[in-house]
């Protein structure tokens, strides 16, 4: 409702009183106020706006109320504006990833931001792709990573994870974002990770366990070749113990299913 003079001086005020901006983002409906004035300013008043933001992009990114304004920037505007937004969060990267509110908005980062910064960001990500795998929030950011279906996201993923996809299976976050890259990935990708699972020294506990069997009804699913016909006689070999277990019975019912389809 404010006219161009108006929102003038309600941009330098913010701009004069950055800690104030913070406090506002973080109440719900301070939140909701800040992003109706985005959405009303031209462009240069938006790249003032977020410089007054950049301070507190980190604490945003965290809070219930402040990471929904941080998203809105990224989504809205593009990297050359939010650049002040995107350092922060670089610079705290696993710290925002593995929060219940902050994973939300690195997705956000991956899927929106462009350039140097951006590559820094996927980088941060990368280095800690296995702490991430492991985490509650931190493994969303990976799956979100693994949908946008861009192959060279998914190929640094994979070569990261490489070497411990059994361990992760097992994990009760890690085993989504190995279903994630066997489901979402390709069939060259897909049967690199089947095969891993296959040589690991455990191959046969995977088959039992709490979280890989789900790992394992995927790789049923989406394996060929020589992949699907190892995983086939591990299955076989292992029919007996996996009668008598819970989560064997699971992969049985997928196997004994699949077999049947194709006799």
């Amino acid at each position: 409702m404010c006219n161009d003079g108006q929102k003038l001086r309600l941009v330098l005020s913010l701009i004069e009183a950055p800690t104030d901006v913070i406090i506002v983002c973080m109440n719900p409906h301070g939140t909701r106020a800040v992003q109706k004035l985005l959405e009303s300013l031209n462009a240069n008043q938006v790249k003032m706006v977020v410089k007054a933001l950049y301070r507190g992009a980190a604490t945003l990114a965290v809070d219930p109320n402040g990471h929904h304004v941080i998203q809105y920037c990224l989504i809205n505007f593009n990297s050359d504006v939010n650049k002040p937004l995107l350092t922060e969060i670089a610079n705290k990267c696993y710290k925002i990833a593995t929060d219940r509110s902050g994973c939300c908005v690195l997705q956000a980062c991956v899927e929106h931001a462009r350039g140097e910064l951006r590559t820094r960001i996927i980088a941060e990500i990368m280095t800690n792709a296995i702490h991430l795998a492991e985490d509650p929030f931190g493994n969303y950011v990976l799956q979100h990573m693994v949908g946008l279906e861009i192959p060279e996201l998914t190929e640094l993923l994979v070569r990261q994870l490489k070497g411990s996809f059994a361990a992760l299976s097992c994990n009760k976050y890690a085993s989504n974002v190995v279903e994630k890259c066997l489901n979402e990935s390709g069939e060259e990708i897909s049967t690199r990770i089947i095969i891993e699972l296959l040589r690991s020294p455990n191959a046969s506990m995977l088959l039992v366990d709490p979280y890989a069997n789900f790992v394992i009804q995927s790789a049923l699913k989406v394996s060929k070749g020589l992949a699907h016909d190892y995983l086939c006689g591990l299955i076989s070999k292992n029919t007996s113990s996996m009668r008598t277990n819970l989560y064997g019975k699971k992969i049985l019912e997928k196997f004994e299913k699949k077999r049947v389809n194709f006799a």
